[in-house]
């Protein structure tokens, strides 16, 4: 063995591209991931609580969709909890296992996403055909007075003041009143709900004349910046992501490459020598050295 005296020390290596720069690179991944983290958590916190509270929530939006929104939510905020778990632990032990499963489950969903957006735009027209006729099924179907779905469409009726999916004419005779022509009371205008039943009148001047679908399109529209804006942030994250932990991954690499051994014969146990570690693996077979460390070395002799 190396004896180990006042002659020569051990100090650790350094990477080729600088240790500063993989230091900030993986103190700015390591807080991406724990930003996204939070909010991934806020997510399942969120589908936690509509799956135990508002269970009829979850499938408002797709009346017959095998995976409610509740559930969609956990799902999404379990799988970017685990990847942001994956990705601080693989860049805090630059482990290039751990940071190319982080690169190849981000660049999935990214994919994803993009496919996703390609399809909505694609067949967007006979997707917004397949809503608004599954909410009129629902309307004339499903709602009942004083049950959770009814709560949840006086609510969007009175928030954003219009009634019905396409006309307060879808609320006429359904299977909660099959032969009369009225609407509920969040139909009303607020002047006219200060009358008790005002949604039976037969005086559709105080009645919303709008359907939802057309309002909430409006809204979104004259909104549409802000869906704009978190589409690229979320784009942005996750390029970042990919980019980050490509890096990491390279730079494992190079510390791998560049590390510098120490190597003392057996013929010459106070000899020391430094050379590379590819190097070392060529002479390996020649004979194996006594130690091999990866290290610099400083010296006073």
């Amino acid at each position: 063995m190396i004896p180990w005296n006042n002659y020569y020390r051990l100090v650790p290596g350094t990477q080729k591209m600088g240790t500063r720069g993989v230091q900030c690179v993986r103190v700015c991944f390591i807080v991406l991931n724990i930003v996204v983290s939070l909010f991934a958590c806020a997510g399942l916190g969120l589908g936690i609580w509509l799956q135990i509270h508002t269970t009829a929530t979850a499938r408002f939006l797709l009346q017959y969709a095998t995976i409610s929104v509740a559930e969609l939510m956990i799902a999404v905020g379990c799988i970017g909890i685990l990847i942001c778990i994956m990705g601080c632990c693989g860049s805090w032990a630059l482990s290039k296992i751990l940071l190319m499963l982080y690169f190849l489950a981000v660049l999935v969903i990214f994919l994803a996403e993009i496919g996703l957006a390609i399809y909505f735009l694609i067949f967007r027209d006979t997707m917004t055909d397949n809503f608004r006729y599954e909410q009129k099924l629902g309307i004339r179907t499903n709602y009942l007075p004083h049950s959770t779905l009814s709560k949840i469409w006086d609510a969007v009726q009175e928030d954003f003041g219009c009634c019905g999916m396409d006309s307060p004419a879808d609320w006429h005779y359904i299977a909660a009143w099959p032969e009369l022509a009225i609407a509920p009371d969040s139909c009303c205008i607020p002047e006219a709900r200060r009358m008790p039943n005002c949604g039976k009148s037969l005086d559709f001047r105080s009645i919303y004349p709008r359907g939802c679908f057309e309002v909430i399109r409006d809204f979104v529209t004259r909104n549409m910046y802000i869906f704009a804006i978190a589409a690229v942030a979320l784009a942005l994250i996750q390029l970042l992501g990919l980019i980050f932990s490509m890096v990491l991954f390279c730079a494992r690499r190079e510390v791998q490459d560049d590390k510098l051994i120490i190597v003392a014969t057996k013929e010459e146990p106070d000899f020391v020598e430094v050379r590379e570690v590819r190097e070392i693996r060529r002479d390996i077979e020649q004979g194996p050295p006594v130690v091999i460390r990866p290290a610099y070395v400083e010296t006073n002799l």
